[in-house]
C-alpha cells in the first residue's frame, strides 16, 4: 500500500477524478484550490465550501471555468421520502402551497442550509426568504455555503 505524508503529494501522485473532501471546515478552501492543478472530473466537498460567501463564490467560479463537476453534501434530496414529497407536489397532489416554514437547530451551515437546498430543490429559487429569530447560544462562527 503506498503511504502519503500529505493529500497533495497522494492527489498528485494518484491523479484521482472523484475526489471527497470531509475534513475541518476551515481547510475545505485550502483543498479545492489545490485540486484544481491536478483537476478530478469531480469533487464532492463538505459543508461549508469556505468560510465566507465571497471565496465560496470564488471557488465555484474557478472549479466552472475548469470544468471540474462539485458537488455539496446535500444528500437529503436521495432520502426517499423527500423524493416523493417532491413528486407529489410537483404533480399538486397536495394542493396550493401557502407557506413554508423550517425549525431547525446546530446552525445555519450545519443544519439550517439542508432545508434552503430542499426548498429550491422542491420549488425553485425562492423570492424572500425571512430569518424570524437566532437561538442564544449558538456558535457566532457559523459559516456560509452557497
Amino acid at each position: 500500500i503506498r503511504t502519503y505524508t500529505n493529500y497533495t503529494s497522494r492527489a498528485k501522485a494518484e491523479r484521482p477524478d472523484v475526489v471527497a473532501i470531509a475534513s475541518p471546515d476551515a481547510t475545505h478552501e485550502h483543498i479545492l484550490t489545490s485540486l484544481l492543478v491536478i483537476r478530478p472530473k469531480l469533487v464532492f466537498c463538505e459543508k461549508p465550501l469556505t468560510l465566507t460567501p465571497t471565496r465560496t463564490e470564488e471557488i465555484i467560479r474557478l472549479y466552472k471555468k475548469h470544468k471540474i463537476g462539485l458537488s455539496i453534501n446535500y444528500t437529503r434530496r436521495f432520502i426517499p421520502e423527500y423524493q416523493e414529497l417532491r413528486e407529489l407536489l410537483g404533480k399538486k397532489k397536495l394542493g396550493t402551497l401557502q407557506l413554508v416554514t423550517i425549525y431547525y437547530s446546530r446552525g445555519f451551515i450545519h443544519n439550517g442550509s439542508h432545508y434552503i437546498d430542499l426548498i429550491q430543490w422542491f420549488f425553485g429559487r425562492p423570492k424572500k426568504i425571512i430569518k424570524e429569530t437566532r437561538r442564544k447560544g449558538l456558535p457566532k462562527d457559523d459559516t456560509y455555503s452557497c
